[in-house]
């Protein structure tokens, strides 16, 4: 699951950037769901780092 993390994102903004996604509702509806979930993703990383840190933090 940690590569989903990084990898949904980078997908992501390749549709952002190159798909032609703001000519329908449809492409409009799935930019919003799309970034969304990536942002859901880049939300888990960091908290899954602050976790590993403040783990550390209590073993020392």
């Amino acid at each position: 699951m940690k590569w989903l993390d990084i990898l949904f994102p980078l997908i992501a903004l390749i549709y952002l950037l190159f798909f032609n996604w703001h000519t329908s509702v449809f492409g409009v509806i799935t930019a919003l769901f799309v970034t969304l979930v990536a942002a859901m993703a880049v939300a888990n990383l960091a908290l899954r780092i602050t976790r590993r840190h403040q783990r550390k933090k209590q073993q020392k």
